[in-house]
């Protein structure tokens, strides 16, 4: 029988989440830790599943992960979010479609080549959000995401494992990655959301 995931277990949240705000310039970073009740499911969840090259979005150099499962567990919890932290922007019926259509999207990428990325925007609306959860453990986390205002660096949001950000998609930034961070059997993985 094949393996059957339970979205409730995997994809809980935690109740004893810790947030904070982090800015960068004018740019404001939601960072939630300990975000996932069970990270070590959504971790092994990622690493089951293996990366496609051949999905390519805008040009990201990033193997990826795009897999269906119910997300919508999510919705309340990320409304709540965007409606505290960015307000006047996505109406809450807008956040929780979007989380039920949602797909398990995970970049998986390497430092090799990639340790100067340029900064990039997803989305110039300035009304949508975008947030990764890095599903790296302590032991693996290296540099973070980075955040730049006119191809300017500013400063990052440092990897840590279960740790969710969420920011504007009109905001420039890119994944930071230390020479030699992620490299040989080591990748870098991340959840996506954009909302």
């Amino acid at each position: 029988m094949a393996h059957l995931v339970n979205e409730d277990i995997v994809f809980k949240v935690n109740d004893h989440r810790e947030e904070q705000i982090q800015w960068f310039g004018n740019i404001k970073v939601l960072v939630v830790d300990s975000f996932y009740r069970n990270p070590q499911l959504v971790r092994n969840l990622a690493l089951a599943i293996p990366p496609s090259s051949k999905i390519k979005r805008g040009g990201y150099p990033a193997y990826t992960i795009n897999a269906s499962y119910d997300l919508s567990g999510l919705g309340p919890v990320y409304n709540d979010y965007i409606q505290r932290h960015f307000p006047n922007r996505l109406d809450s019926e807008y956040v929780n479609w979007n989380l039920s259509q949602a797909t398990f999207m995970v970049n998986v990428m390497q430092s090799f080549g990639n340790e100067d990325m340029f900064p990039h925007i997803d989305n110039p609306s300035g009304e949508n959000v975008a947030s990764s959860i890095y599903l790296n453990t302590d032991d693996e986390c290296s540099g973070g995401t980075s955040f730049f205002e006119n191809d300017e660096f500013l400063g990052y949001v440092e990897m840590k494992y279960n740790r969710m950000v969420m920011y504007l998609q009109n905001v420039q930034h890119t994944a930071y990655m230390e020479e030699g961070s992620f490299d040989r059997r080591l990748y870098r993985i991340n959840q996506q959301f954009f909302i």
